[in-house]
């Protein structure tokens, strides 16, 4: 039995060599879609080493798997191992470099290194149309600049470095890159804090909590933007319920893989939600308080997303719901299983 699966691919192998098929384009395999879903559950769960370790496995799977890569970073930010988590993100901008959110929290995370150049490299590759650019501008004035200024400076830089071709070796991330806690502690009691030294002390305590106040900005409330011209959103295996919020942002929910996508203004696209209680979605539906409505369909249930990300049972014993609505205070819920349509008021 195994000969004949082996016999098959090599057929199978050989008829894509003759006529040339090649994946589409924005293909992802799916093994390292497993190991990038696992990441997903593991860091949702809090277990961030083995988080790590899977999204390092879907990118050995998949080196171009930029959703990993971000999520990555992300980690290595949570866990405030900031030389890895900037080196994550510039990966991924040697791979995407229009990538916007990635450009701006690589920003963030530069700031909270206190590395001001490498602050102001990633602002400057922000253009004016980018959604985080009102966000950027505050950050560059917290580093005595403003984005004007680094862009037309990225310009410049850009001229003079044209003829150059080469491009250095890509760094791999090693323990010895990431900062340790214990080395940190020792740092710090190596070189306690004189007497000159409390007013420096207090101004940047001041600064890295107005840089903690601009990346939940960028979270919790995002500047306005409007979606400029048409997009084809890719990669998404098996779409079904959609919703948008006041901020722009669309959610698709993905039947197959039981998760919930989330797609900037500009075309960006993340894995917003994805657990274990999350059971075929199909419809999606906010509320005017920024809370989330999936109905799970092969869950028979209702879920709740709250505007503070917590996931809960909200109605249970729905046979396969499917369209969801939210008109006021009222949710309204088809129910393909029972042929009716519930109505259920909101807190």
């Amino acid at each position: 039995m195994f000969k004949k699966y082996v016999i098959a691919a090599i057929i199978l192998l050989c008829a894509g060599c003759v006529f040339g098929v090649q994946p589409p384009q924005g293909y992802i395999n799916t093994d390292a879609k497993l190991e990038y879903n696992k990441g997903i559950d593991y860091y949702g769960s809090g277990e961030f080493d083995k988080a790590i370790e899977c999204f390092r496995k879907a990118i050995d799977l998949e080196p171009n798997y930029i959703d990993a890569y971000y999520n990555l970073a992300t980690t290595f930010e949570y866990l405030k191992q900031y030389e890895a988590s900037v080196s994550m993100f510039r990966e991924l901008l040697n791979r995407k470099p229009d990538d916007n959110a990635a450009a701006y929290r690589a920003a963030i995370v530069s700031y909270k290194m206190k590395n001001i150049d490498l602050t102001k490299e990633f602002l400057s590759k922000l253009p004016e149309s980018s959604p985080f650019y009102y966000q950027a501008q505050e950050l560059a004035v917290l580093i005595g600049t403003d984005m004007k200024t680094l862009r037309a400076n990225n310009a410049s830089s850009e001229m003079e470095d044209a003829p150059v071709t080469a491009l250095k070796p890509k760094t791999t991330i090693t323990e010895d890159t990431v900062p340790k806690a214990s080395e940190t502690k020792a740092e710090e009691q190596e070189q306690p804090a004189s007497e000159d030294k409390k007013e420096e002390t207090t101004q940047q305590a001041t600064e890295e909590q107005k840089i903690e106040e601009i990346a939940e900005v960028e979270v919790e409330q995002p500047k306005k933007p409007t979606f400029a011209g048409d997009f084809y959103y890719e990669d998404i295996p098996s779409p079904t319920g959609i919703a948008t919020d006041e901020f722009g942002y669309l959610y698709v929910a993905d039947y197959s893989d039981n998760a919930i996508f989330r797609i900037t203004p500009t075309g960006e696209k993340i894995i917003y939600l994805k657990s274990p209680k999350i059971k075929g979605p199909i419809g999606l539906a906010l509320d005017e308080n920024g809370n989330m409505y999936i109905a799970n369909y092969d869950g028979n249930n209702i879920l709740k997303l709250s505007n503070s990300n917590q996931l809960t049972t909200f109605i249970e014993n729905i046979d396969k719901p499917y369209y969801l609505y939210v008109s006021g205070n009222f949710l309204f819920i088809s129910s393909q299983g029972n042929n009716n349509v519930l109505r259920y008021k909101l807190d």
